[in-house]
């Protein structure tokens, strides 16, 4: 039996980036280890059930080898990242940051709804479908590099690209 809205969970002893990524991108609005407390797991679901999404901390730590990170996928992404706007960069840098919409409005002094628009737009170019995986993507795009908190230089996205054509040594 399917129920329709209601929001689904992974829970699996896999904790690897790219499941918990494949997870997100089909739909799941929440990724929950065997490895995590049941208390954690209860307030997990607790906060996929109040319309939040839920990824373990440990898929954020994404590798950087070019075997787990597909060049054109990357570089199309790192194209998106250099078109946002300002504006758009500013959300996104209060996203990467874990706050809520409602705190970047307040943040920067917009309304929620236009807070929403922008991530929209934001989620759009970097062709994800939820906002975890908008800071997922810009990780893989930024690797160990901090999220800037200007709009995103042109040389910035140069030496991102490059490093995607020519895998680094990290």
């Amino acid at each position: 039996m399917i129920l329709r809205g209601a929001p689904i969970i992974v829970l699996s002893n896999l904790e690897e980036t790219d499941n918990v990524v494949d997870a997100m991108a089909r739909g799941a609005k929440g990724y929950i280890p065997t490895s995590l407390s049941l208390k954690v797991v209860a307030e997990a679901i607790r906060l996929v059930h109040a319309g939040g999404t839920f990824v373990p901390a440990s898929a954020l730590q994404i590798s950087t080898s070019a075997a787990a990170r597909p060049a054109q996928a990357l570089a199309d992404a790192a194209w998106a990242w250099a078109h946002l706007t300002p504006r758009q960069m500013e959300v996104l840098s209060h996203l990467w940051e874990g706050k809520q919409n409602k705190t970047i409005a307040h943040d920067l002094g917009m309304s929620e709804g236009t807070v929403k628009v922008h991530l929209k737009h934001i989620m759009k170019k970097l062709h994800a479908s939820n906002r975890t995986q908008v800071v997922l993507i810009m990780r893989r795009i930024l690797g160990e590099r901090e999220m800037p908190a200007e709009e995103p230089g042109r040389q910035a996205i140069s030496d991102v690209v490059k490093d995607v054509d020519s895998p680094s040594q990290h």
